[in-house]
């Protein structure tokens, strides 16, 4: 199944993370292969560093790998749209095109529940308006940066060149936190099953429903885990040679 004939028109491409580094890092890449395939995008990898973006954190100045994300402002000058991808992600093999799910005009993103981070969340929330500038209280919902749906029209939110980042614990997802709601960009939520996190509780810790979702995000060290058991059960396992 290919794109439909709007989206075929467009240059589209699914970008995923891998600078070199963890074990597992190209284990996933055959689910993004695969992807890809199914519905004629473009395969571009993250795999150097090169905005070398440095944030303050407990008074330190901090390179964080996650924000290479940030890449993608060049990126959107030459695709139309674009699926991002952390390298800790795994697609299903039967998942729809979800470009076909998310508005053109609106950034695709997966509701990070706050839960017993709420109160971490919230502190986060007073150090970036401190930063960046008042925008009021919280929002209700934070979008995890971890898989996001974006379009040429939000190439802005990536400006690595004029953006003051935020910094603290989750800086790549506080700084696209902030700008999209400074900026007004329209946010289409998607379901949990785009985005399945260990935070979506007990649908990531229930291996049946988990495997399910179309995006399996195993965030965070304990989740690795789970990682290579989805591998043995989506018949993928590094030793099977099926992640070169």
């Amino acid at each position: 199944m290919k794109n439909s004939p709007t989206e075929a028109s467009l240059r589209c491409a699914i970008v995923s993370l891998r600078i070199p580094g963890a074990s597992w890092i190209r284990a996933t890449e055959w689910s993004i292969k695969a992807y890809a395939e199914r519905f004629g995008l473009e395969v571009i990898k993250l795999d150097t560093r090169k905005l070398d973006l440095r944030v303050l954190r407990w008074r330190r100045r901090w390179r964080n790998l996650h924000l290479e994300k940030f890449q993608l402002y060049d990126l959107l000058a030459e695709f139309d749209r674009v699926l991002y991808v952390d390298a800790d992600i795994l697609i299903h093999p039967e998942a729809p095109n979800i470009f076909e799910a998310v508005p053109p005009d609106s950034l695709g993103v997966v509701d990070e529940h706050f839960g017993s981070e709420a109160p971490k969340r919230q502190q986060e929330w007073r150090r970036m308006q401190r930063r960046l500038g008042s925008l009021g209280e919280m929002p209700d919902r934070y979008f995890n940066a971890g898989m996001l749906v974006a379009s040429r029209g939000h190439r802005d939110l990536f400006n690595y060149h004029s953006l003051k980042l935020a910094g603290g614990r989750w800086p790549d997802q506080n700084t696209l936190n902030y700008y999209a709601l400074q900026m007004g960009i329209p946010l289409h939520w998607l379901p949990d099953t785009w985005n399945c996190m260990p935070v979506s509780g007990g649908r990531f810790s229930d291996p049946s429903l988990r495997r399910q979702s179309w995006i399996i995000h195993y965030a965070g060290e304990p989740a690795k885990s789970e990682l290579q058991a989805d591998l043995a059960f989506f018949g993928h396992s590094p030793e099977a040679g099926h992640c070169s």
